[in-house]
């Protein structure tokens, strides 16, 4: 596995992730430019992540998935664990916190348990471990159908990140300073 928790943060190895996006592109035949056009991204930034000295962003890491037919936490974690199990591991999310949020929601929207294990593909069991935070963390792609069923972001759904969220008031405070010290500096 790539990520360690270190000071709280979980820390992602470039160095490794780049060797695993190259052992799979190895395995399939292909060049690096092969790789780079079918994933949609420049040869030199391909060739900078798999040798580790660029991190790319999570779209990056996603058309790269996608075009070696992997999953984006297999390129991040190398593992089949979901990156929401390992973040939830390091205490980064807390699980009873964001089942509530599921709940919560589902309940405002009138659906069921069963309505959401159906829209995110998943058992029964597991929407109602999500919603009782004592399951697995849904995987990329359950988050994904998780968020559309729940009309909510994947941020909110892990960090209740919304408009009256502590992270949403700190990132606009953080955005005015910025402004403000910008305004200053031109006049």
């Amino acid at each position: 596995m790539s990520g360690e928790r270190h000071k709280g943060r979980v820390v992602l190895d470039r160095a490794v992730i780049g060797a695993r996006i190259c052992v799979r592109r190895n395995q399939r035949g292909w060049t690096l430019s092969r790789l780079a056009e079918r994933a949609g991204v420049d040869d030199g930034q391909l060739s900078m992540i798999e040798r580790g000295k660029a991190c790319g962003s999570v779209a990056t890491f996603a058309s790269i998935a996608v075009a070696l037919r992997e999953t984006v936490d297999w390129i991040l974690w190398g593992d089949t664990r979901a990156a929401g199990a390992v973040l939830a591991d390091a205490g980064l999310i807390d699980r009873k916190a964001m089942g509530g949020r599921i709940r919560k929601v589902r309940m405002s929207r009138g659906g069921s348990q069963r309505a959401l294990a159906t829209a995110c593909g998943v058992c029964l069991a597991d929407a109602r471990g999500w919603e009782r935070g004592s399951g697995s963390i849904p995987d990329a792609a359950e988050l994904v159908r998780l968020a559309i069923y729940l009309r909510r972001s994947i941020d909110f759904l892990l960090c209740n990140v919304s408009r009256r969220g502590a992270l949403w008031r700190m990132a606009e405070a953080r955005t005015k300073k910025t402004a403000d010290a910008a305004r200053k500096a031109a006049t």
